[in-house]
């Protein structure tokens, strides 16, 4: 929890939103790395002569600054506390004395109170960690394809097993792609899917709308028990910037969180093989969307944890980008799920990990 703004007074606009761009990137990759943050907006600064609330000049600027902050910790999904908006309407009663910038001790009870009632919110459960099967309907049986998994999984005996979600669901191979009345559905990316699993034995468990939260309750549920492949894949995170009724969005250190847990379960239970950790496929056409914003925090987070697990971390996100940094849908049908040309990317970054399994 964290706040600047009071003090300094010399400085612009320009200046305190460069020093406070500049404390913010340094508390998430740095001191409080993986953390949530939350930032409280300055307090008033009221007015030393009678009759008069505010100080005309110092509280204009604090305005200005709470403005600045509010956009910045919008950009990087910290909540904000208004303390300001708190504060200001009886800041006479609750000022230490005439013109302070400090307050009282019913003053100070004020702001802990809203403090720890949005701390004690935002410490609740992380989802994302927390396992759960199906949460959303989508256009097949979520239950079915669980249910074809535990029943094809020992016959196939993989080699090489995908984790995800639709992205990976509908990539191609066993289980069959199918519709809600179980009939087939062409995958997204035959040809890619050929051109780099060949004639391996491949076991899809690409789920579509799954989070974290379902590709743990899968795991727990027999998913790979047994199974001795060579190389995993996991591709997941992406459904957890999605906000629904059925279950809300999460925060960047959260989706991370999560997609640590998959991959722990995975290498406890197929401790022999490789595992490949994707970082999560850029969406949205444009680079300044929030949720491609979201996703890039959470990959940096990724990134961070498997250097120090010494993991294979694969990002073929800036592949799949524009120089300008925009999606296209002729590699991203609808900014999101990859057309073949998209998986072609995908499948020529894995082809050196899966040339390995032949030799």
């Amino acid at each position: 929890h964290f706040n600047n703004g009071l003090h300094g007074w010399h400085l612009d606009s320009a200046a305190y939103e460069k020093g406070l761009r500049r404390y913010v990137r340094f508390l998430k990759t740095h001191k409080a790395r993986g953390c949530q943050l939350i930032y409280s907006l300055t307090t008033p600064v009221p007015s030393k002569e009678e009759g008069v609330k505010l100080d005309p000049v110092r509280n204009q600027i604090v305005l200005a600054r709470n403005r600045i902050a509010r956009k910045i910790m919008a950009e990087n999904h910290i909540p904000v506390i208004d303390l300001y908006g708190l504060m200001e309407p009886d800041i006479e009663k609750y000022s230490a004395s005439k013109g302070d910038v400090h307050y009282n001790k019913q003053g100070y009870e004020r702001i802990a109170t809203r403090i720890t009632e949005v701390i004690a919110n935002i410490l609740k459960e992380n989802t994302a960690v927390i396992p759960v099967p199906k949460l959303e309907n989508d256009s097949y049986d979520w239950w079915a394809r669980h249910a074809e998994v535990l029943q094809i999984k020992d016959s196939i005996d993989p080699e090489i097993i995908l984790i995800g979600n639709s992205i990976t669901h509908f990539w191609g191979g066993k289980p069959t792609i199918r519709y809600a009345d179980g009939t087939p559905r062409k995958p997204n990316g035959p040809k890619s899917w050929d051109s780099v699993f060949g004639s391996h034995r491949v076991l899809n468990l690409g789920f579509g709308w799954d989070r974290t939260q379902n590709v743990l309750w899968r795991l727990n549920h027999g998913e790979l028990d047994g199974l001795t492949p060579r190389l995993v894949i996991i591709n997941i995170g992406t459904n957890n910037t999605s906000e629904t009724e059925n279950a809300r969005m999460n925060t960047a250190p959260e989706i991370a969180e999560g997609v640590e847990a998959v991959y722990n379960k995975v290498h406890s239970k197929v401790p022999g093989a490789k595992i490949i950790l994707m970082a999560i496929f850029p969406r949205e056409q444009n680079p300044d969307n929030p949720r491609r914003k979201l996703i890039n925090e959470t990959n940096l987070l990724l990134r961070i944890w498997a250097k120090e697990q010494k993991a294979i971390f694969l990002d073929i996100g800036p592949k799949m980008l524009a120089p300008d940094g925009t999606l296209s849908q002729k590699i991203a049908s609808g900014f999101c799920h990859p057309t073949d040309k998209g998986y072609q990317i995908w499948a020529d970054a894995l082809r050196p990990y899966i040339d390995e399994l032949v030799h």
